[in-house]
């Protein structure tokens, strides 16, 4: 099948098509003419291309990890090294996940809001730490108020 074909069937453009090849990703056949001639499994690959893509890898770990992806999903066979480097993956995106909250508070905070829990809800007073009262306050805090 011709580029043009791949990318109606698959829905996507024919420059991400060349990138896929350039990376190394999806290897066609050159006909007498020069143009490229795709394999049958073509779009289920650039499905897979774009699965692995969407899951967060880059060019170079969806190169060595296609040969893992079965499906239409994808679905990968999680190999040792695969695993490892999705469970890395993984708790990357939560610490950055949890410095992304931290500076939403800090901004929120800086705004005069109160608190927001994750949910997106904002916290009740009864949930956020007691402010210093009166009777708690120091002493010379306490004459300073007077």
């Amino acid at each position: 099948m011709l580029i043009g074909e791949l990318a109606e069937r698959t829905r996507v453009s024919r420059r991400s098509l060349r990138y896929y090849e350039e990376q190394g990703l999806l290897v066609p056949e050159r006909g007498p003419n020069g143009y490229r001639q795709y394999a049958v499994d073509a779009p289920l690959v650039v499905e897979q291309i774009q699965g692995l893509y969407a899951s967060g890898l880059d060019s170079d770990a969806v190169r060595q990890y296609l040969p893992c992806a079965r499906g239409r999903t994808p679905r990968l066979e999680l190999c040792d090294s695969l695993r490892a480097y999705l469970e890395a993956r993984a708790a990357e995106l939560d610490a950055q996940t949890a410095a992304i909250a931290r500076q939403r508070e800090r901004v929120q905070a800086h705004l005069g809001h109160e608190p927001r829990l994750a949910s997106g809800a904002r916290t009740r007073r009864a949930d956020r730490a007691p402010t210093a009262s009166p009777q708690t306050r120091p002493a010379s805090a306490s004459a300073a108020a007077s």
